[in-house]
């Protein structure tokens, strides 16, 4: 069972989706077209593989938690959905023609991850690495990153990793090349509850604590007059699988 077993629902509900710039610069850069077939790592419930199924390519969504797929299944049946981890990758060599992670390549154990890609990815083929960045500046994100990352817990945020660093230094990928895209988010109270209950650090929390955070979420935004829309930047990482004589499996 993952973190996101539980909230599952609430994910869907409350997290957004990409910037649509940000597709359409992936499937350029990334060379994809109806023929293609993409791996989405840590897929969840399909934020990225629907938009990516809706451009043509075929997609393989691939999470540890069986309840979030079962969310991505009911909306898009073409999606082939399996359950298992970026470090042990159920498809053979050189399988795909690009592989993908939404908000999810900083929960991988980076060094095993980049070699399982590498693996099943087709010679000269593209990694592509997303994230949406909370604006901060934006007061209704302010409030959720108070409620989400407190001062005692140490956040985990993927748009702060050094992306091209470490796709370099692994050796496997090279011709990192970096996008941003303004991305607005249509949202209201209750998506904004959802939004918090889908924080793996609020999921864990106790029934009690979590309905104090959820308390204090809607007093603050009746005080910002329940907000409609959040701010975020999508990051697009895209790099080549570079091909090595060798490598550690």
């Amino acid at each position: 069972m993952t973190a996101y077993d539980a909230v599952a629902g609430e994910y869907e509900r409350g997290r957004p989706a990409y910037a649509e710039d940000a597709i359409a610069c992936l499937m350029a850069e990334a060379g994809l077209d109806r023929d293609a077939t993409v791996l989405d790592l840590g897929a969840g419930t399909g934020k990225l593989s629907r938009m990516l199924d809706a451009a043509g390519p075929a997609v393989v969504a691939l999470d540890p938690s069986a309840s979030m797929l079962a969310q991505l299944r009911a909306v898009a049946p073409r999606v082939r959905t399996l359950v298992g981890t970026a470090e042990a990758i159920p498809l053979d060599d050189r399988a795909v023609d690009a592989v993908v992670a939404g908000q999810a390549f900083h929960w991988f154990d980076a060094a095993k991850a980049l070699a399982e890609i590498h693996r099943v990815l087709r010679p000269r083929c593209p990694l592509a690495l997303l994230w949406n960045k909370r604006d901060e500046g934006d007061p209704v994100q302010m409030v959720l990153a108070e409620l989400i990352n407190p001062p005692e817990r140490a956040a985990l945020r993927g748009w702060e990793l050094d992306i091209p660093a470490i796709l370099r230094e692994s050796g496997l990928f090279e011709q990192v090349k970096s996008f941003e895209f303004r991305h607005v988010h249509a949202t209201d109270v209750e998506a904004l509850v959802d939004r918090l209950r889908s924080s793996s650090y609020v999921a864990a929390l106790p029934d009690e604590r979590r309905h104090v955070l959820e308390t204090r979420l809607r007093a603050r935004l009746d005080e910002l007059g329940s907000p409609r829309e959040l701010a975020y930047t999508t990051l697009l990482y895209v790099a080549r699988r570079r091909a090595v004589t060798s490598r550690r499996r």
